[in-house]
């Protein structure tokens, strides 16, 4: 077979392709596939690996008609030949028409290389001289340069012939090459020119004006709106993202005050107090400085300033030296019939805050989906769902619902920070992992089970860079099916007091009372169930990690009981067992 062949599919190929069950064969089908009336039988058992499958599989397709080889095409010196026998008879048909005599003129196709061109006379040298015998008239190249020549019949019968040109194209189907030339400038260049140049100077003038020389002003309505000092380090225009005005470096209030780190406001031509865009970007804010964004908005008002709703970006929380953030969101000022609206939310939408002025402050609704607090921390909201009551004094969330710890926990909050700071709590547990409770509450200590428990925390600080004095929070508790990591049942055995570690004991249940303190975690009232096993007393995690405790053991049932008292120590990592007899 000739490796040089160029096979193409047929209608029935085409149909064998759609048609699966035309051609069981693995190796035809993957054959017709590759043949694509491009690509050479060499090549394709390049592709396929195996030349004489191939050139079977082709022979056999060929058989069944379901290829064909692709009909030869003029190559490009053949095309390149047509068109030069092409232009040698147009030329002869020219010069025949000028020649008066039936003379065959040689024309010679010469390379490019060698071609010399001749001069062309000019007409007064070709014309025939008056009273001459009429001569034969010279070949002309005019209809190279564009245009071809007919004798043209005058109306009267007397009167010679005059050539008349036509385009070449016209009649021969060979355009000429026209070479593009700078083309004069019209009036609508000219006009489009002037707008150019008018743009360009209405830019330079816009980029060239003195905007700082307005931050006084700007400052002034912008104290009269905050109703607190407020200061620029500049005022400039800028283009990108968009057009605008920027003021940068502004400070408001006394002392540390509030930083905000730039804000674009884009002011209506020949209104600059009625702003169509504003955006507001780079600020550290204090929680209850949000419950006075209503006076902000009716200082503008006051101010006669105008604006639609304010974009915010990298704007940061900071309450008792804990920060959130950065946020985004927006400030939509009160309409006809909406009331206030500030919405902010983080970069991966996993908190939505959104502040609705209302009565005596901001109604606040917190709405969170596998929101941290703290990055990388084992607190983690799976789903976070808050309602409460912003106001200068402090914040009160009435409800309060999250999933988290493979459990729920609900409840209130009261956080007051007038005169001091307030804390009051009350949170309901439901099914808490006590694994994961242990490690963010007692830095990993060992544990199972599922916890439910009902707790009251509350305490207070004269300020915010002062600890809660007198935090205390006391509550109840049930843990089920869980396990603890000291052997109860060993160091019962044993009688000794000689220190028994490690071991485990796996329990019904384990209930009791807490009580928190500034001094660490006191359990009290316990009662643990373990088969056969009880135990009740009391423990105790102090705020170095270490364990204090006793606890009265007591295994078998009521015909043979053995009672052993039992000592709790060491470390949340190690814990302790020594026993002794009564």
């Amino acid at each position: 077979m000739d490796t040089n062949l160029i096979y193409e599919k047929t209608a029935a190929g085409e149909e064998a392709m759609r048609q699966r069950t035309r051609l069981v064969q693995r190796h035809l089908r993957m054959v017709l596939i590759l043949v694509d009336g491009r690509t050479s039988v060499a090549d394709l058992g390049e592709k396929v690996g195996n030349e004489q499958l191939v050139e079977s599989a082709l022979s056999e397709l060929e058989k069944d008609g379901f290829i064909a080889p692709v009909l030869e095409q003029p190559s490009v010196w053949d095309k390149g030949t047509a068109v030069v026998q092409k232009v040698k008879e147009v030329a002869l048909g020219q010069l025949s028409a000028f020649g008066g005599n039936s003379r065959q003129e040689e024309v010679q196709v010469v390379p490019a290389a060698q071609e010399a061109v001749a001069p062309v006379a000019s007409p007064a040298e070709t014309a025939p001289q008056a009273g001459s015998a009429p001569a034969d008239k010279p070949p002309t190249v005019a209809w190279l340069a564009g245009w071809s020549t007919q004798t043209e019949a005058s109306a009267e019968g007397g009167k010679a012939s005059r050539p008349k040109k036509v385009p070449a194209g016209e009649e021969t189907g060979i355009r000429p090459i026209r070479r593009g030339g700078r083309a004069p400038r019209g009036p609508l260049g000219k006009a489009l020119w002037g707008v150019c140049a008018a743009l360009g100077l209405a830019l330079a003038a816009l980029l060239l004006y003195p905007y700082d020389n307005h931050r006084p002003e700007v400052e002034a309505v912008l104290t009269r709106m905050l109703q607190q000092p407020v200061k620029a380090a500049r005022l400039h225009a800028t283009f990108l993202p968009h057009p605008g005005l920027v003021l940068e470096g502004v400070h408001v209030g006394q002392g540390e005050g509030i930083a905000i780190g730039s804000v674009r406001f884009l002011p209506q031509l020949g209104q600059w107090r009625t702003l169509k865009q504003v955006e507001v970007r780079g600020v550290s804010l204090p929680l209850p400085v949000l419950a006075s964004v209503s006076e902000w908005v009716q200082g503008a008002r006051a101010a006669a300033v105008v604006f639609p709703a304010i974009e915010l970006g990298e704007i940061t929380l900071q309450l008792g030296g804990q920060s959130l953030g950065p946020l985004a969101g927006t400030l939509v000022p009160e309409g006809a019939a909406m009331p206030l609206r500030l919405s902010l939310h983080d970069e991966a939408r996993t908190l939505s805050l959104d502040l609705t002025q209302a009565p005596g402050g901001m109604q606040l609704s917190l709405e969170g989906l596998g929101w941290e607090p703290v990055k990388d921390s084992h607190l983690r909201f799976d789903s976070l769902n808050a309602q409460g009551l912003l106001t200068r004094d402090g914040l009160r969330l009435s409800s309060i619902d999250s999933r988290t710890l493979e459990g729920q926990v609900s409840g209130s909050l009261s956080l007051n920070w007038n005169g001091g700071v307030r804390l009051e709590t009350d949170l309901v547990l439901k099914h808490l992992s006590l694994a994961r409770l242990n490690q963010l509450l007692l830095g990993g200590a060992k544990g199972e089970g599922q916890v439910d428990a009902s707790l009251r925390l509350s305490g207070r600080a004269a300020e915010w860079s002062r600890p809660l004095s007198l935090a205390q929070g006391e509550g109840s508790f049930v843990v089920n099916r869980g396990l603890l990591p000291v052997d109860l049942a060993e160091a019962v055995r044993r009688a000794s007091s000689e220190p028994l570690r490690g071991g485990e004991t796996r329990f019904e249940q384990l209930g009791g009372k807490v009580r928190v303190d500034l001094l660490g975690k006191r359990f009290y009232d316990l009662q643990l169930t373990a088969g056969l096993l009880r135990a009740s007393g009391v423990a105790a995690v102090n705020v170095d990690g270490s364990l204090g405790g006793s606890l009265d053991v007591q295994v078998g049932g009521k015909g043979n009981v053995l009672r052993m008292p039992l000592t709790l120590g060491g470390t949340l990592e190690a814990p302790v067992l020594r026993g002794g007899r009564r």
